[in-house]
């Protein structure tokens, strides 16, 4: 496929949804100018992402980008150039048929929202041990959300609180997955001297219906509440 001359476009916005799209043209073009591509592959047959995948180092937006694309399996081991990104919402709200995340995913280093990111993908088996890169991150709502298939993430969780000093809100953010094998203890105690977390009891519902090992020891109170 050849794309010509896609160097000034900027939104790109739910262009190939729904589709019967199964791939990405590897010869991507150059999307110089492109800072949206919300819901850009939303509700498409795509099954892969390209392992080298350049010319998104504009975008900032990329909610729902590929939400709902329930045969997409895998994300590139290594995939940069998205160092803009301040939202990926939804991203892969959805994907059903995603097993895994990266070992090393670089690159968000810019993500503030990556709230419902992998929600409902139901064939998550585990979280890399570190996510490097999120240093910016501030909300993490309904990220893991019925992960169905997630089992032990405890060295996931601890690395998630000493490295994110921005996070200020993870409601839910693994309700209705399977977390049986996960020890919260460490997790819970981080959050309660975090400077934004401590404020709040959303680090405690993250973990509502989740069947942790010491959940019923945390004396949980639902809803959640935020203070400003």
């Amino acid at each position: 496929v050849q794309w010509g001359n896609v160097s000034s476009i900027e939104n790109m916005q739910y262009t190939c949804q729904p589709s019967s799209l199964t791939s990405i043209p590897s010869a991507w073009g150059n999307w110089a100018s492109l800072t949206s591509t919300v819901g850009l592959f939303a509700n498409s047959r795509l099954k892969n992402i390209p392992s080298s995948w350049s010319g998104l180092e504009s975008v900032q937006d990329a909610k729902y980008m590929f939400g709902n694309c329930p045969v997409l399996s895998s994300i590139p081991e290594q995939w940069y150039g998205l160092d803009s990104v301040t939202s990926t919402n939804a991203m892969f709200l959805y994907c059903s048929s995603l097993s895994s995340i990266p070992m090393y995913w670089y690159g968000l280093s810019s993500a503030r929202d990556c709230s419902n990111m992998f929600n409902g993908c139901k064939a998550l088996t585990a979280i890399p041990d570190s996510f490097y890169g999120l240093n910016n991150l501030m909300s993490a709502q309904y990220m893991f959300a019925q992960c169905t298939s997630l089992k032990n993430i405890t060295n996931a969780l601890n690395y998630l609180i000493s490295n994110c000093s921005r996070l200020q809100r993870l409601d839910y953010m693994f309700a209705g997955a399977n977390l049986s094998g996960t020890n919260v203890s460490a997790f819970i105690d981080a959050c309660e001297s975090h400077p934004y977390l401590k404020r709040t009891t959303a680090h405690q519902a993250c973990f509502k219906d989740t069947h942790v090992n010491n959940y019923n020891q945390l004396k949980i109170d639902f809803p959640t509440y935020f203070e400003d």
